[in-house]
C-alpha cells in the first residue's frame, strides 16, 4: 500500500513481525523497504546470509536491513551468527525509530551498522540492547548522523586489528554527514583504543560521550581519531 501523506513516502506501514524463528536464508533475514510503523519483536534471528555474500553489490545481507525506516522499532529479538553480515543495518533514513533490548553477537561484521542520514541530535534511539563478539564493530556508523545509545552494553574483544572497535564512526563519502550522535550511560567494553570517531571537520561534526563507563585500563587510551572526513574541493 502506498501512504502518499508519509513525509518519507512509505510504501507500507503498520505491520509486525512477532515471535518468529527466522533462519539460514540465503541473504536477509528481514529486509523492509519504505516502512512506516514496522515493529519486529521478539524474533529468533540465526545465521542468515547462509549464501555468505559479501563485496561489490551484494548490499543487502544481513539479520534485519532496513531502509527507510520511518517511525520503527526492532525490540526484544535475539540476533546472532548472521554470515559476513551485520546483525542489524538501518541504511539511507531511519527517522523517530527505536532499537530496544536486542541480544546482537557473534554477526560476521557489525552487531548494529547506520548508514546514510542527515539529522540533528536524537532523532533515532538504541537504548538497552546487549551487543557483544561481532567480527568487526559492535557499533559501526558510516555517513549518518543523529543517532542516541543510552543505557547499552557494547563490547568487542580484545584485539590489535584497526578495524575492530567497539564503536567506529566514518565519514567515507560527500553524500551525507556523520555527526551528532549521542553515548550516555553506556558500558564500552574493548581494545585500547576502543572508540574511533571521525575528524570533526568539513561533513563530520560534534559527537557527546557522557556518563559511560570504559572497559579499558584506566593509563590506556580510549579514543582515536581518524582522518576519514569529507575534504573541501
Amino acid at each position: 500500500r502506498v501512504d502518499r501523506h508519509s513525509p518519507t513516502f512509505s510504501t507500507s506501514y503498520n505491520n509486525l513481525i512477532e515471535k518468529n524463528y527466522i533462519i539460514d536464508n540465503g541473504a536477509a533475514g528481514i529486509l523492509s523497504y519504505g516502512s512506516r510503523n514496522l515493529t519486529l519483536r521478539n524474533n529468533v534471528i540465526l545465521r542468515n546470509n547462509y549464501l555468505k555474500f559479501s563485496g561489490v553489490k551484494r548490499w543487502e545481507q544481513g539479520g534485519i536491513k532496513c531502509h527507510k525506516l520511518e517511525n520503527g522499532l526492532i525490540e526484544e529479538n535475539y540476533i546472532a551468527y548472521n554470515h559476513h553480515s551485520p546483525g542489524i543495518w538501518l541504511d539511507n533514513e531511519f527517522p523517530d525509530s527505536r532499537v530496544s533490548r536486542n541480544i546482537i553477537h557473534d554477526n560476521g561484521t557489525q552487531g548494529l551498522f547506520l548508514e546514510m542520514s542527515d539529522y540533528e541530535f536524537n532523532r533515532v534511539l538504541v537504548d538497552q540492547n546487549l551487543i557483544f563478539s561481532n567480527a568487526k564493530n559492535a557499533v559501526y556508523i558510516q555517513d549518518a548522523s543523529g543517532a542516541t545509545f543510552v543505557n547499552n552494553i557494547l563490547a568487542s574483544p580484545p584485539t590489535n586489528d584497526s578495524i575492530k572497535r567497539t564503536i567506529q564512526i566514518k565519514q567515507v563519502s560527500k553524500r551525507t554527514k556523520s555527526q551528532n550522535h549521542s553515548f550516555f550511560n553506556n558500558l564500552i567494553i574493548g581494545s585500547s583504543p576502543n572508540i574511533e570517531v571521525n575528524y570533526p571537520a568539513f561533513r563530520s561534526g560534534p559527537q557527546k560521550f557522557d556518563y559511560n563507563l570504559y572497559g579499558v585500563r584506566i593509563k590506556d587510551r580510549n579514543f582515536v581519531i581518524n582522518s576519514f572526513s569529507d575534504q573541501p574541493t
